[in-house]
């Protein structure tokens, strides 16, 4: 199975507009600061009680509703 890697690369302008728009639950505002940050995937899993498949459902969804605000 081929997987795919989101990129959060946003700048600290872009975050904050992000984080002001609404357009994110306060759960995925979380695990989206958690990505930015740095940390790892599994570890964002095990914070926020769910599998890994869950996590990275949840990551592409954040990646798509939020990237095209770029």
């Amino acid at each position: 199975m081929k997987t795919f890697e989101y990129y959060f690369d946003y700048t600290p302008e872009a975050y904050n507009y992000i984080m002001a728009s609404g357009i994110l639950r306060n759960r995925d505002k979380t695990i989206l600061k958690d990505l930015i940050d740095g940390k790892k995937t599994k570890e964002i899993a095990i914070d926020n009680g769910c599998s890994y498949r869950t996590l990275c459902t949840r990551r592409k969804e954040i990646f798509i509703k939020t990237k095209h605000l770029m």
